[in-house]
């Protein structure tokens, strides 16, 4: 059958047309060829056996290739096989050749390892010593600059330095922290960026706290909590986080008898406070710091405003308003009195005692009103200086200065400008003719904050002193404004009467109507200065929210660090 029927047959097979060639069918030598299509013959039938030589005129079926082009392939194949082993022979050699070298280089490496070890066995050991002193002396490699034209010099030798103890870095580690009460009523102490967040009470404790009060000594919290039994003292620790159990900090605890204002001795040891007697009447007592005894009662009256000696043994009391139930004594911690009859109170709030410990200042009567008196307690000699209405001081906490504001009879108690008395030379010097609502010194004693009411006018300029001669300072805006804010905070320079304005603002209701009143006595047991005296703390109203707000003195951006409805500084 031709190659032609073959592929026409299988492009389309016929179910009915058999693929091999049936009898009677004519051969396809005798059809016609396709033009141009090649026509090939196939080979007659040949015997079962195999054919023993290519024959020319008898091809096998299918093959195409003739004798000639087999013969030469077989010689090329028999070629490539000659080739392929000779290959394999060089490869081998070559193989063998590496492995041979690097196991004589491995060798020559052990040998000369193995003849430094022993080498190093038998020389003599090295000092430590000198090897330090070799290293001090090897010459260090000059300082390379850096981008930017910078030379890095070599960093000195290390000295040392002598670690101190625990008490020590407890007293000279600055502490700069900020105690607040939260918008839940709980108490927290941050850092003055508003980073270093403690939580020292938690609302499960089921009480409401205020005016937490630093010990001077930076350690401990006194506040005063309220529940839905009664009031108490809880001295906390500044450190750490809220106690497990606020029972156990507990110092003091009334159903009656319900405590509202704390202060500290300088001597970090015990609270002095005041709470409700009776129907008319404060009760002035004391009570550990630690917890270790009961609390003591040590005088009543109403009001009552003191202050600590420096050595923590006894207070300076102004007890009742002016007249035959007001009194001016010394009062021991046992409750002793002592030099009861300092003198016959006017018009005022809370006697002081100066830095150095040898004046006190009070307010006595005369026919005219209030008089500002000065004792001298080394030799008792009294100075009277000033009469008015009512009178406002206190004393710088480094030097013999006292700083005053005095009330006229027909206007607000308290309020009026802002002096200062040198207590050794009796000058007296005016630093702001402003009518000033409160005062506070800053803890160097080179800087005295004051409130003035912001009275919706342009204050461009004040006269920082009264002479017509002296300068008149020009004033920085306020940083931050508020646009109902009716309290201005402005700072003086003490010695040289320079003065700044720092910011208006809407102080806290709680801040308002219990610090304010009677800043003279909060100014001794709750700072707003920080204790490096370059800014104060702040309870301010936004809308409905309250905000706890840090105030630089030097003019710069004053910067909310948390919220709360009032803050007090740490005394160091």
């Amino acid at each position: 059958m031709g190659v032609a029927r073959i592929k026409s047959m299988l492009d389309d097979p016929r179910p009915d047309e058999p693929l091999l060639p049936q009898p009677g069918t004519p051969e396809p030598s005798d059809l016609p060829a396709p033009a141009g299509e090649w026509l090939v013959e196939a080979a007659p039938p040949q015997p079962a056996e195999a054919p023993t030589a290519w024959d020319a005129d008898s091809p096998a079926i299918g093959v195409l290739e003739p004798p000639e082009a087999s013969e030469a392939g077989g010689r090329s194949c028999l070629r490539n096989c000659l080739f392929t082993f000779v290959t394999l022979v060089v490869v081998l050699s070559l193989l063998g050749t590496s492995i041979f070298a690097l196991i004589v280089i491995r060798r020559d490496a052990l040998l000369q390892q193995a003849q430094r070890q022993i080498a190093a066995l038998a020389a003599p050991p090295t000092p430590f010593l000198d090897l330090e002193l070799q290293a001090q002396a090897t010459p260090t490699a000059a300082p390379s600059p850096v981008p930017g034209g910078d030379v890095v010099e070599p960093t000195p030798e290390p000295q040392p330095v002598a670690i101190p103890t625990e008490a020590e870095q407890g007293s000279a580690s600055p502490l700069n922290r900020i105690a607040l009460v939260n918008e839940d009523g709980q108490i927290e102490t941050i850092a003055a960026d508003g980073t270093g967040r403690r939580v020292l009470t938690r609302p499960s404790d089921g009480s409401r706290f205020q005016f937490p009060a630093w010990s001077p000594d930076g350690s401990q919290l006194a506040v005063v909590g309220n529940d839905e039994q009664g009031g108490g003292i809880y001295v906390l620790p500044s450190s750490g986080s809220a106690p497990a159990r606020l029972e156990r900090q507990q110092v003091y605890y009334s159903q009656t008898q319900l405590p509202f204002y704390l202060y500290w001795s300088p001597d970090s040891q015990q609270i002095s406070f005041l709470a409700n007697h009776s129907r008319d009447a404060f009760g002035l007592s004391i009570v550990p710091g630690d917890g270790t005894s009961e609390s003591q009662l040590l005088t009543t009256g109403s009001p009552i405003y003191w202050e600590w000696a420096a050595d923590s043994g006894e207070m300076l009391v102004h007890s009742g308003e002016s007249g035959r139930q007001a009194s001016i004594t010394w009062l021991g911690v046992d409750g002793s009195e002592e030099n009861p009859n300092v003198g016959e109170p006017g018009y005022f709030q809370t006697p002081g005692i100066s830095a150095s410990g040898r004046y006190l200042a009070v307010a006595e009567q005369d026919g005219r009103g209030s008089v500002l008196v000065l004792i001298d307690n080394s030799n008792d000699a009294r100075r009277r200086l000033e009469t008015s209405g009512s009178m406002a001081f206190t004393w710088s906490p480094t030097t013999d200065a006292l700083a005053y504001t005095s009330g006229q009879p027909d206007a607000h108690p308290f309020w009026g400008p802002l002096r200062v008395l040198d207590a050794t030379t009796g000058a007296v010097r005016e630093l702001t003719g402003e009518t000033v609502l409160a005062f506070f010194w800053s803890p160097d004693g080179r800087q005295l904050a004051y409130l003035t009411l912001n009275e919706r006018r342009p204050l461009d300029e004040f006269q920082a002193g009264r002479d017509k001669d002296r300068r008149l300072v020009k004033l920085s805006q306020p940083v931050q404004q508020r646009p109902a804010g009716f309290l201005r905070l402005s700072v003086v320079d003490v010695e040289t009467g320079v003065g700044l304005r720092l910011l208006d603002f809407q102080p806290t209701a709680v801040f308002a109507s219990q610090y304010l009143p009677f800043f003279a006595q909060y100014a001794l047991s709750h700072r707003l200065w920080s204790p490096d005296s370059s800014s104060l703390v702040l309870p301010l109203m936004d809308g409905f929210e309250q905000f706890i707000v840090v105030v630089p003195t030097d003019g710069g951006s004053p910067y909310t660090v948390a919220e709360g409805e009032i803050a007090f500084w740490s005394q160091r």
